[in-house]
């Protein structure tokens, strides 16, 4: 029977300028966990440290008798935050230096923290974006049944469920857009702008919302970030050349991926993956067919999987059962994934000769249309 944990945790911030022995630019964040007496609660940042102007953001410490606290650096802006109990994570919620309470009723993956004294702008923006977020999530949920009960065959229903995530895409920034242009000075958007292009690729709103924002805000440590980020995803979009990767192949030597100093083929395909990914995976018959009809026509595939060392014999057990007999890599120290901000799996680029980023994300038959369209087989 599955444990239900009540939770009450009272968390209590509380800046200190006379005699104590917290720093005058110190916080207390105490909390209390009902039925519970121990447990290690780990408070973490929600994305990138990066944004996060005290680099120690990332804290835990052991619940005793049903309580804990966290001794944290003041923040310049609210920042997003979320909790682990013994490795269950609850969902995001944003910090700022008042008095707070936060409550959890079941604890279990993911769950809603309802949090109780902060500012009514944060409060009511929260409500708003979140209200925004399931429109969207509603009206995405009903287009995909709806592509689901036409029967498409693999091929068309990849192509169809890609085209919504797009238009997803898409009517999300236009309703951030929109929000942010009524709401200059809303935390909560500021970090959803951060969120949709940590999961998105560059898209020209971006630039449009974020000089929607009040000085405020564009003038904090964590926009300025935002700004380095956004900059980056831009000269890496469809246009631009693919950059120069570290990698390990199957006998775990080092090299780089670099095709200024080898010259690539007509077009080659890049492929991020990893063995767990089952959507990944289904690809390679697909793959492997157009691989033996082009290659020989100036077709290429370079497989870059994120298994890390544990997996490294699945890895190749993989490559072995698939017979992927393309150049097979791993994204051992994530430089791959983090120079090209690899989000999802699977995520490709295909690059033309001269190494620029022709097409991101193709389906299978836009690649197969493609090859069809400008490779004459041999």
């Amino acid at each position: 029977m599955k444990k239900t944990i009540l939770v009450t945790a009272f968390i209590f911030l509380s800046l200190f300028f006379w005699k104590c022995d917290l720093a005058q630019d110190d916080f207390l964040l105490k909390g209390k966990i009902s039925n519970l007496d121990r447990a290690t609660v780990v408070l973490k940042p929600v994305y990138n440290e990066i944004y996060y102007l005290t680099k120690t953001q990332t804290d835990s410490t052991e619940l005793i008798d049903g309580k804990f606290q966290f001794q944290l650096q003041n923040f310049e802006i609210p920042q997003p935050y979320y909790l682990e109990i013994d490795g269950i994570p609850t969902d995001k919620f944003i910090l700022e230096t008042s008095k707070l309470s936060l409550t959890i009723d079941s604890l279990y993956p993911r769950v809603k923290p309802e949090i109780k004294g902060l500012s009514h702008n944060l409060h009511m923006d929260s409500l708003l974006c979140n209200q925004n977020t399931r429109l969207v999530n509603h009206w995405f949920n009903k287009s995909s049944d709806s592509i689901k009960s036409l029967g498409l065959d693999n091929l068309d229903f990849e192509s169809a469920m890609m085209r919504l995530r797009e238009n997803m895409t898409k009517k999300s920034n236009r309703q951030l857009l929109h929000f942010v242009q009524n709401h200059p000075d809303s935390y909560y958007a500021f970090w959803e702008l951060v969120s949709v292009l940590y999961w998105n690729d560059y898209f020209p709103e971006y630039e449009q919302i974020f000089n929607g924002f009040s000085l405020k805000i564009k003038k904090s440590y964590a926009a300025t970030m935002f700004e380095k980020k956004l900059l980056e995803a831009k000269n890496r979009r469809v246009g631009s050349l693919f950059p120069v990767v570290s990698v390990k192949d199957s006998l775990s030597q080092e090299m780089k991926i670099d095709f200024k100093n080898k010259k690539p083929n007509r077009y080659t395909l890049i492929d991020f993956w990893f063995s767990g990914c089952q959507p990944c995976i289904a690809q390679f018959p697909e793959y492997t067919t157009l691989y033996k009809t082009y290659h020989s026509s100036g077709f290429e595939i370079i497989s870059i999987s994120t298994d890390q060392d544990e997996y490294v014999d699945l890895w190749k057990s993989m490559i072995r059962k698939h017979h992927l007999r393309w150049p097979n890599y791993i994204d051992h120290n994530f430089d791959a994934t983090t120079r090209m901000n690899i989000t999802k799996y699977p995520t490709n680029f295909l690059i033309d000769s001269t190494a620029k980023i022709i097409a991101k994300d193709l389906s299978l038959r836009e690649l197969k249309t493609m090859l069809e369209s400008n490779i004459i087989r041999n």
